[in-house]
């Protein structure tokens, strides 16, 4: 199963060490399961499996998010807002917190863009 593998591998680069298998077997299928009833398919074609692999990724951390569990792998309070010593000033924070450009970025993922799965859509009778 080369989507759990790579999704897997994507959920590591983010520094998420301690993954449930089989709630990422879960994710990985309901996103497959999604493209296919979205586009008409039977199987997801190669041109798709980042698409998957992100869906699967996006489902996953959502899952976490919603029992609670995904503020104990992040560190959302990573972002500077200000630091200012002598005359050099850092400022990373443009109004909006790390959490919430997190979870945005796991929303896009888990709903992929409609764009991308146009392409594969087929017509059913």
């Amino acid at each position: 199963m080369a989507a759990y593998e790579e999704a897997k591998a994507k959920l590591e680069a983010l520094g998420i060490t301690e993954i449930n298998q089989e709630l990422l077997r879960l994710s990985v299928n309901e996103a497959e399961m999604y493209i296919k009833n979205f586009c008409n398919i039977t199987r997801v074609p190669e041109e798709l499996s980042g698409t998957l692999v992100n869906c699967a990724c996006g489902k996953y951390l959502t899952v976490l998010r919603s029992f609670g569990q995904l503020g104990d792998v992040i560190d959302f309070d990573a972002a500077v807002s200000q630091i200012s010593e002598g005359d050099v000033s850092v400022s990373f924070a443009d109004g909006t917190s790390a959490e919430d450009q997190f979870l945005s970025l796991i929303s896009g993922w888990a709903e992929p863009d409609a764009a991308a799965l146009l392409r594969f859509r087929r017509l059913v009778w």
